[in-house]
């Protein structure tokens, strides 16, 4: 094998390395290959010093490919990579400053909001409580529309908690939101502002906080909406309003389609509102044929949910109550067929056991 070719395999497994440590620290890599001889071999040096878990000599070799990058894209990376393996060899310090001098760069590049969060994080692990929550505030106004403004926020709001400071907390919030509430992080502001109100004691201003969520940014430009209507459910079940939880619950649903793959539209909530309204309209409308139907519905619109075997032994229990025995036994037959392990499994067959025992 030539030494060019050598070289050209090796910058490539480095490639790989950047590309495997983006997805890990959830930021985003250099989305195309780096270019330019000497770079390439600086990141290939510094590749397999780093998975050899040399961190200084990656450190230098990050900084050699800074050096030689031909694209801004190749150097912001070497720099924040470099920045990695400082911090892992234990040179806080030098960590920090070189992901400022990424940061601080301009144009805005695809690392900068990385870099300013590592930075502060790395500053309010190390003692530096005012500066660290100071890029904080920075990455959540300059960089709302990041998967960083959230972790930052939590930051930030956790600091007002440990010293007790609600009302500054729920003042921040509704500034902030001023400032970015119609980026991303719109919908996480209206849920801290609710949760800082309800702490507060005032739930009809925590409710119209997550009602104006709903209003500002509606499915499917929200990325908490189906857990703005888990938390409205939560208030109208702690007001003992069933028929309203279930009306929440319910507009959860009304978006659910079924899709082929790849794609889904089925949220995160939506299995567990589907089976709560089922519970419901069981334990709180006390309407055992509507319960039925919602179970029903669990068991087929969400055929892989981890949910379904419990739906599937509570819709036979709610049958063995009204003396359908014989539908209850189908029931049970079939979550013993498709569900090998689990509580509702075991619970299934001891119900079985005892109510069926006439079924082979």
């Amino acid at each position: 094998m030539s030494l060019a070719r050598a070289d050209r395999r090796a910058s490539l497994a480095a490639l790989a390395l950047v590309v495997a440590l983006g997805g890990a620290s959830g930021c985003t890599p250099t989305l195309s290959a780096p270019r330019g001889d000497a770079h390439l071999r600086a990141l290939a040096q510094a590749g397999r010093a780093y998975r050899a878990g040399r961190m200084d000599e990656a450190a230098r070799a990050y900084g050699v490919a800074a050096r030689h990058a031909e694209r801004r894209v190749d150097r912001d990376e070497s720099r924040y990579r470099r920045a990695v393996a400082l911090e892992r060899a234990g040179h806080v310090a030098e960590a920090i400053s070189t992901l400022d001098a990424v940061a601080a760069a301009l144009p805005k590049s695809r690392r900068t909001a990385r870099a300013l969060y590592d930075a502060s994080r790395l500053r309010i692990a190390r003692g530096e409580r005012a500066s660290g929550l100071a890029g904080m505030r920075r990455v959540v106004r300059e960089h709302p529309g990041t998967g960083l403004a959230s972790p930052a926020l939590r930051v930030i709001l956790e600091d007002f908690a440990s010293r007790h400071d609600r009302a500054a907390a729920l003042a921040f919030v509704r500034a902030l939101h001023r400032e970015v509430g119609e980026s991303e992080l719109g919908d996480d502001l209206r849920v801290a502002e609710a949760r800082l109100l309800l702490e507060s004691g005032d739930r009809a201003a925590a409710r119209a906080a997550l009602e104006r969520a709903l209003e500002e940014q509606p499915y499917p430009h929200m990325q908490r909406w189906d857990d703005i209507l888990w938390q409205l459910a939560d208030l109208d079940e702690e007001d003992h309003d069933p028929h309203a939880a279930v009306r929440h619950l319910e507009r959860m649903l009304s978006v659910h389609e079924h899709t082929g793959p790849p794609g889904t539209y089925t949220l995160p909530r939506m299995p567990d509102a589907a089976l709560r309204i089922a519970r419901l309209t069981r334990d709180a409308l006390h309407d055992a044929p509507a319960a039925e139907r919602a179970y029903e519905r669990v068991i087929e619109d969400f055929p892989h949910a981890r949910v379904r075997d419990d739906a599937m032994l509570e819709l036979a229990s709610l049958l063995f109550a009204r003396d359908a025995r014989d539908a209850a036994c189908e029931r049970l037959a079939v979550l013993l067929a498709e569900y090998e392990v689990g509580r509702a499994r075991r619970e299934g067959a001891a119900l079985r056991a005892a109510r069926c025992r006439a079924a082979p």
